[in-house]
């Protein structure tokens, strides 16, 4: 549920493309049923717009940080059956693997540069477990991240953990880890599309967390964030209010964003 970074969420996870020059997907995926989201602000000022084909997949976004003089940045996405397989920004491409619907692989290009990292992800019961991270190291492939996503019994996901083996090693020291809690039914339209974009061809939890604690490798608090929300008749969200706080629940961030649909 945070907010658009652009480098960093390229190089990290997943995306989506234009259909500009590309053939009808045979099987769309409507991002949302009945609206579809067209943009988001936060605090007036940064700005998420969504751009869509006529069978509702999201072919762009365009991320504006509201400072003068920054440019905005232009996701494009490009589908295959229904499945983003590739992400255009700028000059650089995130490509993305499956097996039948479920993600196994995403690579991410550099103009001029070729390949530079990619991640690899495994599953039980469906859902997502593990996340590799592997860069080149003197012309071989070494893994230097590793994330684990937890779950209850309903399938909402409860913890992640972040792992790193930066001098690669083959032991992963765990460097953090977040817990989530007091989920709602209601659904966050913006996370519907981040989830796309990082992770194309997974569902969401059935539930949303509007709570995450956020914790240090060794399991001390660093900060806690709290999701408030308002919804519109339709049970979709047109208002997130989000607080941050430290240990002693000081607050040490704050920010609005409102949600604007096609109808």
């Amino acid at each position: 549920m945070n907010p658009f970074t652009p480098k960093h969420v390229v190089i990290c996870l997943v995306a989506l493309l234009t259909m500009a020059a590309c053939k009808k997907d045979k099987k769309p995926r409507p991002v949302e049923s009945g609206r579809l989201l067209m943009k988001v602000t936060e605090d007036q000022r940064k700005v998420n717009r969504y751009e869509y084909t006529s069978g509702g997949l999201l072919s762009r976004q365009c991320y504006h940080p509201g400072f003068v003089g920054v440019d905005s940045v232009y996701m494009d996405f490009t589908y295959s059956n229904g499945l983003p397989v590739k992400m255009t920004a700028g000059t650089d491409e995130t490509h993305y693997f499956y097996f039948v619907d479920k993600l196994m692989k995403m690579e991410v290009h550099e103009a001029g540069k070729g390949l530079q990292y990619f991640w690899i992800y495994e599953y039980q019961n469906g859902r997502l477990v593990l996340e590799l991270g592997c860069e080149p190291v003197n012309g071989e492939w070494k893994a230097n991240q590793k994330r684990l996503c937890y779950y209850d019994e309903q399938g909402n996901l409860v913890k992640k953990e972040f792992y790193t083996d930066l001098a690669h090693t083959g032991t992963f020291t765990r460097e953090k880890y977040t817990v989530y809690s007091q989920f709602v039914n209601n659904p966050d339209t913006q996370e519907f599309l981040n989830s796309l974009r990082h992770y194309p061809g997974l569902k969401l939890p059935p539930r949303l967390a509007t709570k995450e604690a956020h914790f240090d490798g060794n399991g001390f608090e660093e900060w806690t964030t709290e999701y408030t929300f308002r919804f519109n008749s339709g049970g979709l969200p047109t208002e997130r209010t989000t607080v941050s706080y430290n240990p002693d629940h000081n607050v040490i961030s704050r920010s609005t964003v409102t949600y604007t649909y096609n109808r």
